[in-house]
């Protein structure tokens, strides 16, 4: 089995999309965030400053994006592959992506602050994150983002989806919401000196 090779995800021998320690790798998050938090952004430990004033938002995003991912392996991944063995084997040819892809572009035509988050997103200044993602990924996500990927548009917006259904994903999003608050709270405690 191959190993995944990233700092927010520990080692194993689990494929990637198999992984079956969540708890183990909430925890690895946690702790990489304490580690950047402490090492690049010690200051805040003991001046007590405004936690998230200094450090990067580009690597907040990312750990808060890795932790979205392990509550929908959590949750909507889990039960797809329990569910839909054969179908989840075919990785991202799957039709689970496409319904994925297809509400994901439905939430950014529907959602009224969209214009606003794409101008956010043009004038952000792509950064490299050291272990994580280079400057040059960044934009290629980033012009992906603002030029193609919500340029789509679903032909039927309100169609029946196969696999995971629209207010699945609304219900997924308030949950992931509340999931966030739950594991990033060991890392401010841990951080302040509070845990």
């Amino acid at each position: 089995m191959r190993q995944k090779k990233s700092p927010t995800c520990p080692e194993s021998e689990e494929p990637w999309g198999s992984v079956t320690d969540n708890e183990g790798w909430i925890e690895h998050v946690q702790n990489h965030m304490i580690d950047y938090m402490e090492e690049e952004c010690g200051f805040l430990i003991y001046g007590r400053g405004p936690l998230f004033q200094q450090v990067s938002p580009i690597r907040m995003g990312y750990f808060f994006h890795v932790f979205t991912d392990i509550y929908n392996n959590l949750t909507l991944w889990q039960n797809f592959r329990t569910n839909h063995p054969e179908e989840a084997a075919k990785g991202y040819t799957s039709k689970y992506y496409e319904d994925m892809r297809n509400i994901d572009i439905r939430l950014f035509q529907e959602l009224p602050e969209s214009p606003h988050i794409m101008e956010l997103l043009a004038k952000a200044k792509a950064e490299r994150v050291p272990g994580l993602i280079t400057r040059r990924e960044l934009e290629r996500f980033q012009n992906n983002m603002l030029h193609e990927h919500f340029q789509k548009s679903d032909p039927n917006p309100s169609r029946e989806y196969t696999y995971v259904t629209y207010d699945e994903s609304l219900a997924f999003i308030d949950n992931t919401i509340e999931f966030l608050g739950k594991v990033q709270q060991p890392v401010v405690s841990q951080v302040l000196g509070e845990g």
